[in-house]
């Protein structure tokens, strides 16, 4: 059942220590939401911490320096655990076991379509650019003054899950949100910088090898690219620098969706986008057992580099046809 944010300040109210958890190799979004709330229940008083179970990326740290990380589930209980911009259980950072162990309540904080209602209390808001967006409505429902150090940690989400508002899920809610996050002490310039033009030679070195792999598919209409565990290792690279490769494959012109594989041990991780509202690429990931939005989702595919190669673009011809694109 979807909660509401009474429900949520509600679960907050009179507790002296809360867990604040994200999906598993956070991005911008699942970071700045957990770190905004994080900092300013540890403002408040109460023994708050953001755990995640992957170092904090490079790129993000700096906006990240005021806020009390973790990479272990506490020994000892704590009052709540709140798990933000993460659609089902098995996408948490840290163990869900563990977590219940210490904790007899779960609060899911997020804005995927396809949240599975998982918790014990859901806010689910998925008309919300960004978890962020509805962190930001939760703070200031519960009185929360927010500082230019959260303001900062929200924008940093709210700027990226809108893809500097490029994004079609950038509403006139999402620029009035960015509006009030400046009022309240946010940098867009600072943000941006640390955020874009702060890239280590690595990450460009990725997708320079990525580039070597771009194919446009079924008649122009699909852009795919990947990357190898082999490209990884000779850049000296890990996973979260091929944060924002798939926009390559997107931003080739007359295509109507964009893929990037990233190589795993047993299979590829998938990321989607769409670029007409006719297309779904949600339901596309569904069907691998994936989800996140209509226009962005994501899905793993255990399989040879061939293998799930046909298997997704399959897909996408089906839904070209069925969309009638």
């Amino acid at each position: 059942m979807i909660g509401s944010y009474e429900e949520v300040l509600a679960s907050l109210k009179d507790v002296s220590s809360v867990l604040v958890c994200t999906h598993v190799a956070p991005d911008a979004d699942a970071l700045g939401s957990a770190g905004a709330l994080a900092y300013l229940l540890a403002k408040s008083g109460v023994d708050a911490k953001v755990a995640i179970g992957e170092t904090v990326p490079e790129k993000l740290s700096p906006l990240l320096a005021k806020v009390q990380v973790v990479h272990e589930v506490p020994k000892s209980n704590v009052d709540l655990v709140i798990a933000v911009d993460t659609a089902t259980e098995p996408r948490v950072s840290m163990p869900m076991a563990e977590l219940r162990a210490i904790s007899s309540k779960v609060v899911n904080v997020d804005h995927h379509i396809s949240n599975t209602i998982w918790a014990d209390v859901n806010l689910i808001v998925s008309e919300a650019a960004a978890s962020a967006q509805i962190v930001f409505e939760l703070l200031k429902r519960g009185g929360f003054r927010v500082c230019s150090t959260a303001a900062n940690l929200l924008y940093m989400g709210l700027l990226d899950d809108t893809g500097s508002f490029r994004f079609s899920n950038a509403s006139s809610d999402a620029f009035r949100c960015a509006a009030e996050l400046v009022d309240c002490g946010a940098k867009p310039d600072a943000v941006a910088e640390q955020l874009y033009f702060s890239l280590p030679f690595r990450e460009l070195q990725i997708r320079a090898h990525a580039l070597t792999n771009l194919n446009i598919l079924l008649d122009g209409r699909l852009a795919m690219l990947s990357v190898s565990s082999e490209m990884l290792r000779e850049a000296g690279a890990t996973a979260e620098d091929t944060e924002g490769v798939v926009d390559i494959a997107r931003s080739v012109s007359g295509t109507k969706a964009a893929v990037f594989m990233r190589e795993l041990s047993d299979g590829w991780k998938l990321s989607l986008r769409s670029k007409d509202a006719a297309l779904d690429v949600q339901a596309i990931a569904a069907q691998f057992g994936g989800g996140g939005h209509t226009m962005a989702a994501g899905a793993k595919i255990v399989g040879s580099q061939a293998e799930v190669e046909s298997k997704i673009v399959e897909a996408f011809k089906q839904a070209f046809t069925a969309a009638g694109l």
